[in-house]
């Protein structure tokens, strides 16, 4: 049993179905068949065919959505694992900008850096001051040193483990009571971009993941001379 491929309607018994679509392609194969040029359609597909086309539509179809789970996974596994970067991007993204409170929050979490202004005697106004002293100065060693921006590659890590990972895990417990989930030592590749000059040198620093608040420069053990670029001290 045999349908028209246009309009689906079962065909008589002589194959030529009487939609508008169907006789315009019974006319095309007899102007074809008199040129002498084999023709390429004759309007009609049988059910084994429709059934065919579907299968194979509903195969691409799902190829098609594994394709892009697979990619959006890809994805979030390479985001997750880089992770540990982060914070060693914002505090070079903060020198750059000027920005004391995000060179801050890429070393402290929220609750650490209460602690810290506590300690200080600061009160809200006398804080908010020497933040924007702190933008200002960053501002004038970078105009003063004619240094263009700073920029960062990373070279390797080596996860802390043992007496060291301890010695970390006791200075946040001074800090503010936070806990350290995990630990890393970076070897970094700091350029300093100056007018007509770049200085290259290496080094590494730490990086510590919070719990509950991700992943922070550790503030200290810097051999790449990052926090030489900024006293949180104040």
């Amino acid at each position: 049993m045999a349908y028209c491929k246009y309009c689906g309607k079962e065909l008589p018994a002589d194959g030529k179905c009487l939609c508008p679509q169907g006789q315009m392609a019974s006319a095309m194969k007899g102007a074809e068949s008199e040129s002498g040029k084999p023709f390429l359609d004759n309007g009609i597909s049988d059910s084994t065919d429709v059934a065919n086309q579907k299968k194979q539509r509903n195969w691409l179809l799902i190829f098609g959505v594994l394709l892009l789970v697979i990619i959006v996974l890809i994805s979030c596994i390479s985001s997750s694992a880089s992770k540990y970067k982060k914070p060693v991007k914002d505090f070079v993204k903060g020198i750059n900008k000027s920005d004391s409170m995000l060179v801050l929050e890429s070393m402290f979490s929220d609750e650490i850096l209460e602690s810290l202004k506590s300690r200080s005697g600061m009160t809200e106004k006398e804080w908010k001051k020497a933040i924007k002293k702190a933008d200002e100065s960053l501002e004038d060693e970078l105009k003063e040193s004619k240094i263009k921006k700073y920029s960062v590659k990373f070279l390797d890590k080596e996860k802390i483990k043992g007496d060291r990972l301890e010695v970390i895990k006791g200075v946040y417990d001074t800090l503010g009571g936070a806990e350290v989930k995990k630990a890393y030592k970076l070897d970094i590749e700091l350029t300093v971009k100056k007018k007509g000059d770049d200085e290259t040198h290496e080094g590494s620093v730490f990086v510590v993941n919070l719990k509950g608040d991700g992943w922070k420069m550790y503030p200290y053990s810097d051999t790449a001379g990052l926090s030489d670029l900024f006293d949180w001290n104040f």
